[in-house]
């Protein structure tokens, strides 16, 4: 084992032990993100809203980490196949697997991305959840080729960071960073290279001023939340406008297999 992966493991296994509680997903949760009613400016619901316009049937949850995702998505319906690195994330998300009654349509097992064992040409859509900044990128996306079906789907969300500046700034901030060992921002180089192995259809950058919610007080509660959604609402104003996303720290690519690809 490598000295970056045992580092990174061992980072995974402090994180997973801080999951105290495990229990069924709410029905106002489910509900959320079946309507998806603000996609346009939360991240979550706007990745949940894509994947039901590809109306898949098979989904790859490609770097499951602790399940919630794939418990979710197969609560709405979709055969839901989740893997990660970390066996205590796979231990939680079979947990809370069990606890929503989801075995039927959620399975999970232990892999890293570059090596994983599931049937090539296999999947409609694979969700690929702020992983790639975690790992190798190349041997990654082939193996992201070859298990999804070709003219099949890819949503990547990945943080990402084009500004030198702003990367300075983040790097001096007083504020405490919580990222693993191996972690970094990708970059428009990085991009280019997910383009070299996907076509990308349509690009959507998340969390500009929003990203101060780190500075927002927990409490109160409904103050917190009334600020969070101003930042996001300024967000999306913001970001619409041309060369902003270039200042963004987060985003969310649909991409597709070519359709000649193997």
């Amino acid at each position: 084992m490598s000295k970056d992966l045992a580092a990174e493991l061992d980072y995974q296994a402090r994180h997973a032990a801080q999951v105290a509680d495990i229990r069924p997903v709410l029905a106002t949760t489910l509900a959320r993100y079946r309507e998806c009613p603000q996609a346009e400016l939360y991240r979550k619901e706007f990745v949940f809203r894509l994947i039901h316009e590809l109306k898949p049937r098979t989904i790859l949850d490609f770097g499951c980490g602790d399940g919630e995702n794939s418990v979710q998505l197969g609560l709405l319906g979709y055969d839901v196949t989740g893997f990660d690195l970390s066996p205590e994330y796979v231990d939680i998300a079979q947990r809370r697997r069990a606890v929503n009654h989801a075995e039927e349509r959620v399975h999970f097992l232990i892999s890293a991305g570059a090596e994983l064992e599931l049937p090539e040409n296999a999947f409609d859509v694979a969700l690929v959840n702020l992983v790639l900044h975690h790992v190798e990128l190349r041997p990654c996306l082939d193996s992201l080729r070859r298990r999804v079906k070709p003219g099949g789907w890819l949503v990547i969300v990945e943080p990402v960071g084009y500004s030198a500046a702003l990367q300075k700034l983040r790097d001096v901030t007083p504020v405490e960073k919580d990222i693993s060992p191996n972690e970094r921002q990708l970059n428009q180089r990085d991009l280019a290279i997910i383009g070299e192995y996907f076509e990308i259809v349509r690009t959507r950058h998340f969390r500009l001023v929003s990203r101060l919610d780190r500075l927002v007080p927990a409490r109160p509660a409904a103050l917190r939340d009334r600020i969070e959604w101003l930042l996001l609402w300024l967000d999306r104003m913001l970001l619409a406008l041309p060369g902003m996303s270039y200042f963004a720290a987060t985003v969310v690519l649909l991409a597709r297999k070519r359709a000649d690809a193997q």
